[in-house]
């Protein structure tokens, strides 16, 4: 009986199912990189959880809750550090650095990557008494003692002027955009500011309307700067302003601008936690 070569006709059968399956298998992967869905990135959406090893947690305004998640790279140096610089009411009566670090260090920062400077008087550009008292000869000297923190904390305005006439916070949005320069001209390039603005005791101070106009200016610096964050403190006092300790928070009658200790404390230490949750390490 003669005996039909069965193997090599299996075997071009086979052949021919593999060859028709990898060209498939090429195309689609084709389709998938070319619509991105199979692209390999380096960036996550944050949601929970903890990260580990190079993970690090980033800005995100496309994401849903603002921060994203980057894979595979080393943090640097500065990436945990924070910087605060402000006014007397960031001075808080000489325990503001205590009272910010201390918040900040809930929030998950180490003591030792934070750095506070709180003058009186201080404007958002200009010295204030001295050379060395200007937020510009603040960044430098920290930046020469090897401090360049990823994240930055202004809360400065109120000593500025008001323009007399429209735009009438153009003053300080050109000092705004001075500071906002001078940062990001650091070494690094993973700068991020966030800038708290100003309020009263009262919404019926006669200053009120300079509290309002600069909110706007940070707004716009928000919409323009992907790495700029406004903090709007009117928006947090308003909800406050009918809790009944809310008078033993603020010097009033003695002025409508400063806290009591109290008041630092209890008031205006969180917010400025609140305002970089989301950098939080």
């Amino acid at each position: 009986m003669r005996m039909k070569n069965l193997g090599s006709k299996v075997t071009a059968k086979n052949l021919l199912k593999l060859t028709i399956v990898v060209v498939c298998a090429g195309i689609g992967a084709a389709l998938l990189v070319g619509s991105h869905a199979a692209t390999p990135s380096n960036f996550i959406e944050a949601e929970n959880g903890t990260l580990t090893g190079n993970a690090s947690k980033l800005s995100d305004s496309s994401a849903s809750n603002n921060s994203a998640v980057q894979l595979g790279t080393s943090r640097p140096a500065n990436y945990n550090q924070i910087g605060v610089i402000g006014d007397s009411l960031t001075k808080m009566n000489g325990n503001g650095p205590t009272l910010i670090t201390n918040v900040l260090v809930s929030r998950g920062w180490k003591a030792s990557n934070v750095q506070v400077m709180g003058v009186y008087g201080m404007q958002i550009a200009a010295e204030s008494g001295s050379p060395q008292n200007s937020t510009g000869n603040i960044i430098n000297t920290w930046r020469a003692q090897g401090f360049d923190p990823r994240v930055w904390l202004l809360a400065l305005g109120i000593n500025d002027h008001f323009a007399s006439s429209p735009p009438w916070d153009s003053i300080r949005q050109a000092a705004v955009q001075q500071d906002v320069n001078q940062i990001m001209s650091g070494p690094n390039h993973d700068y991020v500011i966030y800038w708290i603005g100003f309020d009263f005791f009262q919404t019926t101070y006669s200053r009120e309307p300079e509290a309002t106009a600069f909110d706007q200016t940070l707004l716009g610096f928000q919409n323009s700067l992907p790495n700029f964050h406004a903090c709007s403190i009117l928006n947090y006092y308003a909800p406050k302003r009918s809790n009944p300790d809310w008078a033993s928070w603020w010097d009033y009658p003695t002025d409508e601008v400063h806290n009591t200790d109290l008041g630092y404390q209890v008031l205006r230490a969180p917010f400025y936690g609140q305002c970089v949750a989301n950098e939080a390490p």
